[in-house]
């Protein structure tokens, strides 16, 4: 999971009427955060700031910050996931509910688009989500709510049965990792077979990428490049560490560019565990994964270069590959990726 940038976390338990529910963390002037866990069901909403950021760095240093500042006078519009989702928070918090007037998907779909036009306009509302009212019809309504929590799963009712609000921003995207290496950050994906949208850098470019595009073959495919639509703020070394940082608007350019949304900053980095100690956890945490890698079974070179052959099948689940971008064309190979 993305989290918190801070110098160290405070963790305490309170039951505070004026504070969110369960989880919240709130960052220190002194760089520090404290994490509280109130005990109150109805707790304060929480904030609705316009800017949102997080961190995580994986096992195998590369580390991933993201922060997206939403432009609040931008129209709202909607990203409706797949069939079968639905918030772990649908009760908590509720802003207003709108009942299908029966279990068809026309009548769901209805409910759904009601919704989505009251959390529009409504400053505190993140998301609608499926709240399953009778199990013997299958009868649902969809609520707005300040915040999603876990996605959790059923036999779903319609595409949309969690729909994240998005206002239109700019998305700032600072990785860091080895300076000898290429690397690169896939986001939305648990596997290369989810085929993520990923941004590789190298010592002389960014580039945007479409893991694992070929069918069957997915889960050790290269991908495609994709048309640019990151703008290069800084690319700099020290201590034999690059830092890249860079900026981009939140709608994806095309289909196939990853769209930032401000109910989403909760992702997560797919990484082997890291020690409890360097790890740390954000509150209404999301399905949503990012994934550390260069490759999985073969490894994307940078537009124009070869890619590297396919490594043995007992790596496929090595997904943490930093591949060398430094090697002349047509000399990448298993040698070049350290896993």
């Amino acid at each position: 999971m993305l989290g918190i940038n801070a110098t160290h976390i405070t963790n305490r338990t309170v039951s505070d009427p004026t504070l969110p529910h369960a989880c919240s963390v709130t960052t220190q002037t002194d760089g520090s955060a404290v994490v509280t866990f109130n005990t109150v069901d109805n707790g304060a909403n929480c904030s609705t700031a316009s800017v949102r950021s997080g961190q995580v760095t994986s096992a195998v240093g590369v580390t991933f910050g993201l922060e997206l500042a939403t432009d609040p006078d931008s129209k709202a519009t909607f990203q409706r996931q797949p069939k079968g989702d639905w918030c772990s928070l649908n009760k908590v918090g509720v802003l207003k509910t709108y009942v299908a007037k029966s279990p068809s998907v026309a009548d769901s779909t209805a409910a759904l688009a009601a919704c989505e036009a009251f959390c529009a306009t409504s400053a505190s509302c993140t998301v609608c989500s499926v709240d399953e009212i009778d199990q013997t019809t299958g009868l649902c309504q969809w609520s707005a709510l300040p915040a999603c929590g876990t996605v959790n799963h059923f036999a779903g009712s319609i595409v949309g049965d969690v729909s994240y609000k998005t206002l239109g921003g700019v998305a700032t995207i600072t990785m860091s990792g080895p300076a000898d290496v290429w690397f690169g950050v896939g986001i939305d994906a648990k596997l290369m077979s989810d085929a993520p949208y990923t941004l590789l850098v190298n010592s002389s470019m960014v580039w945007e990428q479409k893991i694992g595009t070929c069918g069957s073959e997915a889960e050790h495919c290269p991908g495609s490049t994709l048309a640019k639509s990151i703008t290069v703020v800084a690319n700099s070394v020290s201590d034999g560490v690059r830092t890249v940082k860079m900026t981009r608007p939140f709608a994806g350019a095309t289909p196939q560019h990853y769209t930032f949304g401000n109910a989403k900053v909760g992702g997560g980095l797919c990484t082997e565990p890291s020690p409890n100690g360097g790890r740390t956890h954000t509150p209404q945490r999301t399905r949503k994964q990012a994934w550390s890698c260069g490759a999985a079974r073969s490894c994307p070179a940078p537009p124009g270069e070869p890619s590297a052959p396919p490594h043995q099948a007992h790596t496929l689940r090595a997904l943490h590959c930093v591949c060398n971008a430094e090697a002349p064309p047509g000399t990448l190979s298993h040698s070049n990726c350290h896993c």
